[in-house]
């Protein structure tokens, strides 16, 4: 639960400044930290050991990213793609307004703690999923970044419009097969040394 936990207190750091037209101050960081910093299911060391955690990848936020939270367009906010076979519904970490200082020009922000290429190419899709929702909503979407809360970086994601169209064709392509019931295994060395099946699988392969 520390990756939801973090994202809830980015949210309510974020809603704080639109809310106030400032950024927080490190005495109301502290607070929304101690307010809304939760993980039932932690023993002692660890909720410690993580809240630590937490407050430095906050103030290193707030530091670093100030300019974002004086400009919250929205944040947690759903999009719903219509397609042939099916609704893909998500929820966009953070959207900023004024981009390169145009008013009503957008971008998508999507918060990530772990280093691994396979759910990196993974949040890349899913941008350019929001951003095709986006767009049809009439929204005008320049950009989109990948936010790394562990080391601070942040990397542009593609969603030029071959991309998004690809990228909403390989998700129509998914639901077709989920509607028609077709589950082909794919086995990737990578994907079967962390799979929870890998031990009965017959197809896995690597490990």
């Amino acid at each position: 639960g520390y990756g939801n936990a973090i994202h809830h207190v980015l949210r309510h750091v974020a809603e704080t400044a639109q809310a106030t037209g400032k950024v927080p101050d490190a005495e109301t960081l502290a607070s929304l930290i101690d307010e809304e910093f939760y993980l039932p299911f932690a023993n002692k060391p660890a909720f410690e050991r993580m809240y630590q955690a937490a407050n430095r990848r906050v103030d290193r936020y707030v530091g670093e990213y100030s300019s974002d939270l004086e400009r919250v367009w929205a944040t947690e906010r759903p999009f719903e793609l219509h397609l042939d076979d099916g609704v893909v519904m998500g929820r966009a970490d953070i959207i900023l307004d004024r981009e390169n200082g145009v008013d009503g020009s957008l971008v998508i922000v999507d918060y990530k703690l772990a280093n691994d290429p396979i759910r990196d190419e993974r949040y890349r899709l899913q941008l350019a999923i929001y951003t095709a929702a986006a767009r049809g909503e009439g929204l005008t979407v320049e950009g989109a970044y990948l936010h790394e809360l562990g080391d601070g970086s942040r990397n542009t994601v593609d969603i030029s419009q071959d991309t998004v169209g690809d990228a909403v064709a390989a998700v129509n392509t998914s639901l077709a097969g989920i509607r028609q019931g077709d589950y082909p295994a794919r086995p990737e060395t990578k994907k079967c040394q962390h799979c929870d099946f890998k031990q009965i699988c017959r197809h896995v392969t690597g490990t």
